[in-house]
């Protein structure tokens, strides 16, 4: 009878170990956490802090201030039962915050690998801005990330994927692949991303762009 008794408690241990990770650790929203991110280059820092929940529009949403390069912008963040949404902006000298036509999906619920959202987004082409749709997947293998700011185990990753397309006339044809791999680790939240623009012009060529966790406080 011990012996089922402590297999019991064994297993009952296993599950609440399993299940100790909620949704919402992996985009924490409490007030007072910072994080600070590396921009490719040591001197290049964005940091992120989490605010008191207000309310815009009878809405309750985070601030989340953005600093980067002397210059301050805002977003507000609100979590729903299917996610986490960017609600609102407040560019860099802007006096008020802007709600979004569309709340924009930043990490989709269940946290789990196959869950799948869209986003409409926009690249500039040519001094044009031309519109696109992003595919995000959670996918189903976890990772042990090492940045910056330390190791992290159990990450989720995120991947994107889009096609920009735009006819230029005589110039031809012109195709932007889009992708966008984002890593959260839980209580933590973004720990890497890595975008990257590959053309099919030579008015259009390549970019690369990776965010690394350089320091985290709550």
């Amino acid at each position: 009878m011990r012996s089922i008794i402590s297999v019991m408690i064994c297993v009952l241990g296993i599950l609440i170990s399993a299940c100790g990770v909620k949704p919402a650790d992996y985009y924490p929203l409490q007030e007072g956490y910072v994080w600070t991110y590396n921009l490719g280059d040591a001197s290049k820092l964005r940091t992120v802090e989490n605010f008191a929940v207000r309310a815009i529009d009878k809405k309750k949403v985070i601030p989340q201030k953005v600093d980067e390069r002397g210059r301050t912008s805002f977003s507000f963040v609100v979590q729903e039962k299917n996610g986490v949404f960017e609600y609102a902006v407040q560019p860099a000298g802007s006096t008020a915050p802007r709600v979004l036509d569309t709340p924009r999906c930043i990490l989709k619920y269940p946290v789990r690998g196959g869950t799948t959202w869209q986003e409409e987004a926009s690249l500039g082409v040519l001094l044009e801005s031309v519109p696109y749709t992003m595919t995000y997947t959670i996918e189903k293998k976890k990772e042990t990330l090492t940045v910056p700011a330390g190791t992290f185990e159990n990450c989720i990753k995120v991947s994107g994927s889009g096609l920009v397309e735009k006819d230029r006339g005589v110039l031809g044809a012109l195709k932007v692949m889009v992708s966008h791999e984002i890593w959260y680790a839980p209580k933590v939240g973004m720990v890497r991303s890595i975008r990257k623009e590959s053309g099919n012009h030579v008015l259009t060529g390549t970019s690369e762009s990776i965010i690394l966790l350089e320091s985290f406080k709550k």
